[in-house]
């Protein structure tokens, strides 16, 4: 049966995708394993950095999925901490639709995106050009500018599909530590900078700006607004708690 694995490490939470074979992203036990899980790394004020990893390979023909595919995506993007995703192994069209949700995205070097323009299509449907880099947004709207079907992990990170390709054997050295540098940082203001941008495609100038005031004005009343002013005068290193 498909299912999620939570570890618990410190300030960082691992989960990993088990889906009980490839192609499997029609078997709903996983997608409520997904939204339990992420439903408790927000209930856990002990949290700070969230690491997603495990099998992508989920379907390449996600149509049949897009209900599901856009809650578990949206609850990926809602989570309090900031969003690691860690990628090994073949990546489908439905694997590339939830991995995109990440604030940081690894994949080794031995990684390949399959069924990509399958999974711009079903995008399409779920809002997903927001989540695309530039250069591949653009690139969907211009034919003479077509991406390839399939992508090696330097070709995605050259498109700006991922921030970084890992040596074979170092995904997880890698993810655990970008994890443990965000946990460490401003995470209520890492996490509002993702909801600002995620909201600004829907909102005028005045909207976003005023939105953007807002969310400065909170961050700087909160304990760790506070703690950096303070870290700041007395020239030390900022002890941010996620409050």
């Amino acid at each position: 049966m498909s299912d999620t694995h939570r570890l618990n490490q410190g300030a960082v939470t691992w989960l990993t995708l088990q889906p009980s074979q490839p192609g499997a992203c029609r078997e709903e036990p996983l997608w409520v394993a997904v939204l339990e899980s992420l439903a408790a790394v927000d209930r856990d004020s002990h949290v700070r950095a969230l690491v997603v990893t495990g099998s992508w390979d989920l379907g390449a023909n996600p149509f049949d999925e897009i209900a599901r595919l856009r809650d578990v995506q949206a609850a990926l993007r809602a989570c309090n901490v900031p969003l690691v995703v860690a990628i090994s192994g073949p990546v489908s069209a439905t694997g590339a639709l939830l991995a995109l949700a990440g604030d940081w995205l690894l994949a080794e070097d031995s990684v390949r995106f399959n069924a990509l323009s399958t999974a711009l299509d079903v995008g399409e449907a779920m809002g997903l050009p927001w989540l695309l880099p530039p250069a591949m947004s653009d690139a969907s709207v211009e034919p003479q500018r077509s991406i390839p079907p399939s992508l090696t992990s330097r070709q995605a990170a050259a498109w700006g599909l991922v921030n970084e390709v890992t040596a074979q054997g170092q995904l997880r050295a890698r993810a655990v530590e970008v994890a443990w540098r965000l946990a460490q940082g401003p995470t209520l203001a890492l996490v509002a900078a993702r909801r600002l941008v995620d909201a600004a495609y829907a909102r005028s100038f005045a909207a976003q700006y005023r939105a953007e005031l807002d969310a400065n004005r909170v961050l700087r009343e909160s304990a760790d607004g506070r703690e950096g002013v303070r870290a700041f005068l007395e020239k030390r290193r900022a002890r941010f708690r996620g409050s």
